[in-house]
């Protein structure tokens, strides 16, 4: 019974992109700014580029579900 529990659990890649994007906008080092030109809110990491946006983290993740 357990062992079905455990496999029965899938993750859609629109899942996998949200988690992805997540733990990017979190990690270590990352900090947030609201963009004065746009008013979006941005993410940088500690060597000051910014965090891709979601769409960026969905083609991976497409991209890592077709492949398995």
């Amino acid at each position: 019974m357990n062992q079905f529990a455990e496999n029965s659990f899938i993750r859609y890649p629109e899942q996998t992109a949200a988690v992805m994007l997540a733990e990017a906008q979190h990690a270590p080092g990352v900090s947030c700014r609201m963009n004065p030109r746009t008013y979006r809110i941005e993410y940088l990491t500690a060597d000051g580029e910014l965090v891709p946006n979601y769409s960026h983290f969905l083609n991976l993740a497409l991209h890592r579900h077709g492949a398995a």
